[in-house]
């Protein structure tokens, strides 16, 4: 957290990153990394998920907006060092790799709409009783038009059908594919660059 301030942002709490960091080290010796501030541009539940889950960094935020990803992270060796430039610029060189894979993987699931994907979900099991995820996702529609009546919400009921339609197809791009933990989020995001409504964008994340 002293780290953080210096540079103008902050962490938030996070006790199953900050249990797991510390069952991992001997000796912690806490340290900083800077990334690129282009890489910025991809959207920050990305960047966080790289950091917390395949490298367990602490992503820094702004402490004037709570919301902002610092191009900055904390990390935590687990034995003193001699040159603690030499290993910031290590931890450097990994997570520049990793979001530049993060980057290709965006642009190319964009360089095609959402549902572009839905023919691939033919492909993937859902369950081998019940079929594949198109299946699913068929299954969604009836029940979200006939819930979607049921309830009185008629005005909205093509809202509801559409974001159905579109809700499992996140699982074939290559973002969620590398990183299972944001399929919803990724779609959110492939959906609001589709054109899709922010009403169908937003029932995909939820």
């Amino acid at each position: 957290a002293k780290l953080a301030e210096k540079i103008g942002g902050y962490i938030p709490e996070d006790a199953d990153l900050l249990e797991t960091v510390s069952n991992l080290v001997e000796i912690p010796v806490v340290l900083k990394g800077n990334f690129e501030e282009d890489f910025l541009s991809l959207p920050k539940e990305v960047l966080i998920s790289v950091m917390k889950n395949h490298q367990k960094y602490f992503p820094v935020f702004s402490k004037t907006n709570k919301d902002e990803l610092l191009p900055h992270f904390i990390f935590v060796c687990g034995t003193p060092v001699n040159n603690p430039d030499v290993v910031s610029k290590g931890n450097e060189r990994v997570i520049r790799a990793r979001f530049t894979d993060a980057r290709f993987f965006y642009d190319d699931d964009k360089s095609a709409p959402l549902w572009d994907k839905l023919e691939d979900l033919r492909g993937m099991v859902y369950l081998s009783d019940v079929g594949s995820y198109y299946d699913k996702t068929e299954r969604l529609k009836i029940l979200a038009n006939e819930i979607g009546n049921s309830l009185g919400f008629e005005n909205n009921t093509r809202h509801i059908v559409r974001a159905a339609f579109l809700s499992k197809a996140d699982l074939a791009t290559q973002m969620v594919f590398e990183f299972p933990e944001l399929q919803g989020i990724m779609g959110k995001y492939y959906a609001e660059t589709s054109g899709e409504t922010p009403e169908v964008a937003k029932a995909i994340e939820e």
